[in-house]
């Protein structure tokens, strides 16, 4: 799906998929936008076309696009998944959905649906018990429904996230993989850097007891880089 154009293929799943992959190859993005990809849809087509003889291979250098799943952190303790492949950036806007503190207290599932109807997308919604109903023509509109819906909030999105690249003078899969507090870390690094305070080990090594024990306090570590230094390099 393009600015201005969408499809929905339909047929035999091996034909779907085989179009999926030659349409990826044909219009050949630099930026793969999903909703929840990172954790269902990227996997789930990679596990299809196996199933069907066939290999998921949309990366630039026809390679199966490789899922990342790092440990949680945090009160969430949420698993983290990266989906990476040569060539593109996949992009997850659930995960931007997640981190938007516009959103706080008023969308909670941060479905597509929910947030479709949140930013006024009029998306197309069907119970779950009659979609065995639903006519060919009826299913292809609730498909790009989909589609159109999940373009509309990447484009809502992807402005904020261009700006912060440039911002952070930063390439775009690094934004795309932030964590909440991956932009303010890069600001203190480099001005520290520039300032000429540099630690002399991690804070594992410096602060060996303070990580016994529970992980919370590893992140308010980050900036104990010789507190003393910091102060006076500061003013």
């Amino acid at each position: 799906m393009g600015k201005g154009t969408a499809e929905a293929f339909l047929g035999p799943e091996k034909d779907i998929l085989l179009n999926v992959i030659q349409t990826i190859r044909e219009w050949d993005w630099n930026i793969l936008l999903t909703h929840y990809g990172s954790f269902f849809d990227i996997d789930y087509l990679i596990k299809r076309c196996a199933l069907n003889g066939l290999k998921f291979d949309i990366g630039r250098r026809n390679d199966v696009p490789r899922i990342l799943v790092k440990a949680g952190s945090g009160k969430a303790r949420r698993e983290e998944h990266l989906v990476r492949m040569t060539g593109r950036i996949h992009v997850d806007k659930w995960k931007e959905a997640i981190m938007d503190q516009s959103l706080y207290a008023k969308v909670k599932g941060h479905s597509l649906k929910e947030l479709a109807r949140w930013f006024h997308l009029e998306p197309i919604e069907i119970p779950r018990g009659k979609f065995a109903a639903l006519t060919e023509k009826e299913l292809e509109e609730y498909v790009l429904s989909d589609a159109r819906c999940t373009y509309g909030l990447a484009e809502i999105y992807l402005g904020g996230l261009f700006g912060l690249a440039e911002t952070l003078e930063l390439p775009f899969n690094l934004v795309a993989e932030r964590s909440p507090s991956h932009p303010s870390n890069y600001f203190y690094m480099r001005e520290m850097a520039r300032r000429n305070v540099v630690s002399d080990a991690n804070n594992q090594t410096r602060y060996r007891n303070w990580f016994v024990g529970d992980r919370a306090h590893e992140g308010a570590l980050l900036l104990v880089l010789g507190y003393k230094e910091v102060l006076k390099a500061f003013g």
